[in-house]
């Protein structure tokens, strides 16, 4: 193949120059379709279909002007239909594109010396029709011309023999004839025709020659095989048995050594699998060529187990998925039933591995209360079933129905614990994942309940407990830590009061808020604290909460050595004999409120008030 860019001759299998480095893969489908034109007209000529064999020599031809083989067999076959013009055009062109081209040489000597003797042979044909028409004049010599002529039905039928390159039966024709002819014109055209067939051979064996110099040893054994059906002479037919053993010989020990140097690591598998090949290719029907198929199969069984080998770490490694990808590929590779049956074994027993450490891994989630990565595993585990065969599907079905019902036996088990042991910001939290449990109506209802007993007792515990430390925040003796605490609590309250969307909580802003803001005051947040109760001020006005929340801005607003204020000692005394309810709730008439986690907005009826309180710590920005 002749790179088009750099006319330099490259291997016909080759994609890239090796000149240039130009890309040659489109030219080399090119060649290749010309070849295969080219293999069909061969298998025509030698069945004899000429017209066949000149239109896929054509085709080829369009293809690969360059093709000197297709040249010479297309001379060939008009040689053969007796239109030696034409193939002296072919050959002579095949011999332009490789001047010391053998065959076009022989061919064209053969073709002058054919044509030389040609015109004799048609001037003895007209003398004979004269001598024909004259036997008719001349009854009496009608029985000397009508004996058979032996010496050209001899040479006709060499000359089939040769054109049908059946050489060894033309030389025996032309040898008894050369005896036997009394005409020296028979016996020159018979030496021309040996000659021609003897110089053929002696090419034809230099040619294998020089391809075995040139360690070309299939081109060698190819040119040997296709010499001997020409069915050449015996002296000549021994040479090329003495060659095609020594070639033989020569290949059996290359393909033995490409097979040591893989089994030593010093030669791939593709390369001594791809000489196997052409060894059996060239050999098919050679006794030596099943013990080399052997050989071929245990390399493909020891590179196989090696990948095996190989695919087994990479899923011991943790690489499974990666390990199963990669069996995928070697399925497609390896297609014998005996490898691709390990392959399915591998990846099955791989897949159940992964899902057996899903599976765990559920169940430890599950184990651990961590519902929302167990339900996150069930759903990867439902999506790897897919990919399973039936009976493993099946199997592991069971196993997906069986977590799904251990995963609600425990997120129910985990909600009453919590309930029972009053931890009701847990069970507030487990509600928000009853989604992701699979649940039947009764116990989504008993779910229901259980969290709107823990948001009553939750409110209820906070309450409490500002309660419980009513006298710290009225005295203003609370420390900072209750400070804090107290206004991530009323945060924590608001919550929950604007969840429920209950009326029934409503009594209790005007303290929550006391406590809050006197919470800013002990942190020192004054613009807060003076803004809650303004805004409790305005709001309840009636509540007595805002008298002790004007108290608190009035003594925290007094330098420590200034004078009371007037009245503010009887006020004082007032305060201190206050009882305030704990369990009643107190006579407001508030309009309906609304409560979100970050702003509570509190309305009268009349007239309609709006007011925005702003609570914030260290760690939450609340705003009542």
């Amino acid at each position: 193949m002749i790179c088009p860019y750099c006319r330099t001759i490259n291997r016909d299998d080759q994609d890239i120059c090796y000149h240039c480095n130009r890309d040659l893969s489109m030219l080399r489908l090119i060649v290749n379709k010309a070849k295969h034109h080219y293999n069909i007209a061969l298998e025509h000529a030698e069945r004899g279909r000429y017209a066949q064999a000149i239109t896929e020599l054509q085709n080829a031809l369009d293809l690969d002007r360059h093709n000197k083989d297709a040249l010479v067999v297309m001379g060939t076959v008009y040689a053969r239909m007796g239109q030696l013009d034409k193939a002296k055009e072919y050959w002579t062109e095949a011999l332009k594109l490789e001047p010391i081209l053998y065959k076009a040489q022989d061919y064209l000597r053969r073709a002058e010396s054919i044509k030389a003797v040609l015109p004799r042979l048609d001037l003895i044909t007209m003398l004979a029709l004269l001598l024909f028409f004259s036997l008719i004049v001349n009854i009496a010599l009608t029985f000397y011309f009508t004996t058979p002529r032996k010496e050209d039905l001899s040479i006709q039928k060499a000359w089939n023999s040769y054109l049908g390159r059946d050489y060894s039966t033309a030389l025996s024709i032309l040898n008894n004839l050369e005896t036997e002819a009394k005409k020296p014109i028979v016996k020159s055209a018979s030496g021309i025709v040996k000659e021609n067939i003897k110089n053929y051979f002696n090419w034809q064996i230099q040619a294998i020659k020089q391809a075995e110099a040139e360690n070309k040893l299939y081109d060698a054994m190819r040119l040997v095989r296709e010499t001997l059906r020409r069915n050449p002479p015996l002296p000549v037919r021994d040479t090329l048995i003495t060659l095609s053993a020594d070639l033989r010989q020569v290949l059996i020990r290359h393909i033995n050594k490409i097979i040591g140097d893989y089994y030593n690591g010093q030669e791939s598998f593709a390369r001594a699998t791809a000489e196997i090949d052409k060894f059996m290719a060239a050999f098919f029907d050679d006794p030596e060529a099943k013990n080399i198929e052997r050989k071929r199969k245990e390399i493909e069984e020891d590179y196989f187990n090696k990948l095996l080998e190989n695919l087994n770490a990479l899923a011991e490694s943790g690489e499974k998925e990666t390990a199963i990808q990669e069996a995928q590929k070697l399925k497609e590779k390896f297609t014998a039933s005996q490898f691709s049956n390990k392959l399915t074994e591998f990846i099955d027993r791989t897949k159940k591995a992964i899902l057996k450490e899903l599976i765990i891994a559920i169940r430890t989630a599950i184990e651990n209360e961590d519902f929302m990565t167990s339900d996150k595993l069930l759903v990867t585990l439902q999506e790897k079933l897919i990919e399973l065969t039936p009976e493993l599907k099946a199997q592991f079905q069971e196993l997906l129905t069986n977590l799904r019902q251990e995963q609600t036996k425990k997120y129910l088990a985990t909600l009453q614990r919590h309930y029972l042991n009053k931890n009701y910001s847990q069970v507030l939290a487990l509600n928000e994942l009853k989604e992701l449990i699979q649940l039947t109506p009764a116990q989504e209802k008993m779910i229901e309940k259980l969290h709107d007993n823990s948001l009553q007792q939750l409110v209820l515990l906070t309450y409490n407990w500002l309660r419980s430390k009513y006298k710290d925040y009225r005295d203003f003796s609370l420390t900072e830590a209750d400070a804090r605490a107290t206004i991530d609590t009323c945060s924590r309250v608001m919550e929950i009061i604007n969840t429920t969307a209950s009326q029934k909580y409503a009594n209790k802003i005007p303290f929550i808020m006391f406590c809050c803001g006197t919470s800013h005051l002990k942190l020192g947040d004054w613009e807060s604290a003076e803004q809650i109760f303004t805004d409790l001020k305005e709001n309840f006005p009636r509540s007595l909460y805002s008298r002790l929340a004007q108290e608190l801005l009035v003594k925290a607003s007094a330098p420590a050595s200034a004078t009371a204020l007037p009245g503010e000692t009887q006020l004082r005394e007032e305060l201190t004999t206050i009882t305030l309810p704990i369990s009643s709730a107190e006579p407001l008439t508030t309009a309906p409120v609304t409560v979100q986690p970050s702003i509570v907005t509190v309305s009268t009826p009349t007239p309609p008030i709006t007011s925005t309180i702003i609570v914030t710590s260290p760690t939450i920005a609340i705003i009542f």
